[in-house]
């Protein structure tokens, strides 16, 4: 629908698993806010293992929407 209405979040998201994608940015931006700090300590130690997170958890996410 949102792609249908040519929404700005399918331009955001170039018509290609526009819920998807924009659940999870708000998800990720959440994870990421100060309220988070301790657990995100928990679970990457490094910012490589923060990137690897994301990377793992948007494939995750993605292949939902298939």
């Amino acid at each position: 629908m949102l792609v249908e209405e040519n929404d700005p979040l399918a331009i955001k998201y170039k018509k290609k698993s526009v819920a998807e994608q924009n659940s999870f940015d708000i998800a990720w931006e959440l994870f990421m806010s100060p309220a988070y700090k301790d657990m995100r300590a928990q679970i990457c130690a490094t910012p490589e293992e923060t990137q690897r997170l994301r990377q793992i958890l948007v494939n995750v996410v993605m292949a939902t929407g298939m």
